[in-house]
């Protein structure tokens, strides 16, 4: 859904110049640097002779060829108010990953990395006492997974790169609407987080031309995003949605009958009930062309892959039966179904025709993923200091979800363009600006190219606007980077403007190294929006979520 996509832009904020994924070299650029061609000799002079190759040196050692990355981190992220129903006020994650990268000969390289993630949370106590040892309700998890890792071959004009990888396409710092190849880790909204891209088993096939590049992508399995049904504030099943907590009461139904210490276990099961199997013809291909004119690179790309969106579908009455189930409450802590009949006599036509439907091999509820093929046109160029970046990516067919809580299909289309300038003269002595601007547009059910592409079953109601998107969502967003060499801190800040509803997120971080390997940091994230019961928008359904946060972090 769209909360998704916003919540990676509002992540990748504070990556914004390592996910650029296209390296422009203009003359005109003050960062460019190019190596100068070597002096011609004058006339008269003797004609320069390189120097005769030294004896070939001893073998190196696979100890030298290897290198050992680490890397950790803890934070700890604190509400601002506590006034959220049923919110997180206190959370703490903390992350270790280690790596190796072995270069057994100048054309091979092996990469393997493994991450360990730990996550607890907690609700307000009564006692108005919320420091995590001490928080209502405290659940805790923790995940062990492979990182990138693969196997690259490379010769002049061809890479072969087979393993578990992460692959970006596009040309924007920010918003990147072609960036969908890679599933995403949608479990935190905090401002000391970027966005990460979780790798994926792909075959890498790039060959180099001169002023060109062809890639092609095999991607056998499907991996769905890391997302929580419910139990968490991120939920996609939140009890300060309103239409979903109205529609579907998943999160309240859960909240009551699934003890904390396993809600976080089963999260996995509840993405959706049917998923891509392991079959050749669930594969994801893809395809890219870039190229360099006239110091300007732009790219073309073709994606057969999977929407990572759920496409939900529940029958009405087994709808009206959760509905009431979570109402009444009662019933759930007394297990007395006969007195929960008597309280709603209407029970009684809603189980009757679901009985009927179930023997008829009716579905009553199913939660799956559809196909999504995109075409992606990117241009990157450099205007002096100043970089130019666009993204258009087209979706034949997107899952959205109307405010009827109906999943419907549309086509879509999702330009954005951005402009960054940077000034780096070390490390320590940075300064880096980027604006880019956003719109997705998902076209009506009833327009000639939505009717030429999705089938009528799944376009929808015209009149049922979608939730969280309405008839478009679009706006700005920024990030802004000072490295404060006299006192060796870098200022980060961060926000997104949603001009078409009116909301904003925004953060502000302050980070300091200290010896070289440890790193310090304090931020603050906020998000304002309209009330959700009058318009839901995501700084409106994130309103209480504003978050003070502390950190540490470091590699070795």
């Amino acid at each position: 859904m769209i909360v998704r996509g916003l919540l990676v832009i509002f992540g990748s904020l504070w990556c914004a110049s390592a996910s650029a994924q296209e390296s422009i070299c203009d003359p005109e650029n003050p960062a460019c640097v190019e190596a100068e061609p070597e002096p011609e000799p004058k006339p008269g002079e003797p004609e320069l002779t390189a120097p005769e190759e030294p004896l070939a040196p001893p073998l190196v050692s696979a100890f030298e060829r290897a290198r050992f990355l680490g890397a950790w981190g803890t934070r700890l992220d604190v509400d601002a108010a506590f006034e959220g129903l049923e919110e997180d006020i206190v959370e703490s994650s903390s992350y270790l990953d280690l790596g190796l990268e072995f270069d057994p000969r100048d054309d091979l390289r092996i990469v393997v990395q493994g991450q360990f993630r730990h996550w607890a949370g907690g609700k307000k106590h009564p006692d108005n006492t919320n420091l995590l040892v001490n928080a209502q309700r405290v659940r805790a998890s923790y995940d062990v997974r492979l990182g990138e890792a693969y196997v690259l071959w490379r010769t002049d004009q061809l890479n072969i790169a087979l393993g578990n990888i992460v692959t970006r396409w596009g040309s924007t710092d920010l918003t990147r609407p072609g960036d969908v190849l890679n599933p995403t880790d949608q479990t935190t909204i905090s401002a000391m987080d970027a966005a990460e891209r979780i790798p994926q088993l792909t075959l890498d096939l790039t060959y180099t031309g001169r002023g060109w590049a062809l890639q092609g992508l095999l991607v056998p399995f499907f991996t769905p995003n890391r997302a929580w049904a419910f139990g968490r504030d991120t939920s996609l099943f939140n009890p300060r949605n309103p239409i979903i907590s109205d529609q579907f009461p998943i999160d309240g139904l859960a909240d009551q009958v699934i003890d904390p210490s396993i809600q976080d276990d089963i999260q996995p099961l509840l993405g959706a009930s049917r998923v891509p199997d392991e079959v050749p013809r669930n594969v994801s291909l893809g395809s890219r062309l870039t190229a360099t004119f006239a110091n300007t690179d732009v790219g073309v790309g073709a994606w057969m892959g999977w929407d990572r969106t759920p496409f939900i579908f529940i029958d009405e009455d087994l709808r009206a039966v959760l509905n009431t189930l979570v109402r009444d409450g009662q019933v759930l802590q007394d297990l007395n179904f006969v007195q929960f009949v008597a309280r709603n006599p209407e029970l009684l036509d809603h189980t009757r025709r679901l009985g009927a439907k179930s023997l008829a091999g009716d579905e009553l509820f199913a939660s799956e993923y559809r196909r999504s093929h995109m075409l992606l046109l990117d241009a990157a160029r450099y205007v002096g200091p100043i970089g130019v970046r666009t993204d258009v990516a087209l979706f034949a067919q997107k899952t959205y979800m109307t405010e009827g809580f109906q999943a419907v299909r549309r086509p879509t289309i999702s330009p954005s363009l951005g402009v960054s300038w940077e000034r780096i003269q070390s490390e320590d002595d940075v300064v880096t600006l980027t604006l880019e601007g956003f719109w997705q547009k998902p076209l009506a059910a009833d327009h000639a190219v939505t009717e030429s592409l999705v089938p009528q079953e799944l376009r929808g109601d015209p009149e049922d606007p979608l939730l969280l998107v309405g008839d478009g969502i679009y706006g700005v967003a920024g990030a802004f980077l000072w490295a404060l060499p006299w006192i060796k801190t870098h200022l980060q800040l961060g926000g997104v403007y949603n001009i078409s509803h009116g909301d904003v997120i925004g953060s502000v971080k302050l980070e300091r190294r200290f010896f070289g390997w440890l790193t310090a940091g304090i931020g603050y994230t906020f998000f304002e929006g309209p009330d959700p019961k009058e318009r839901l928008t995501i700084g409106g359904l994130y309103d209480n979520n504003d978050q003070v946060s502390v950190a540490l972090s470091g590699v070795f």
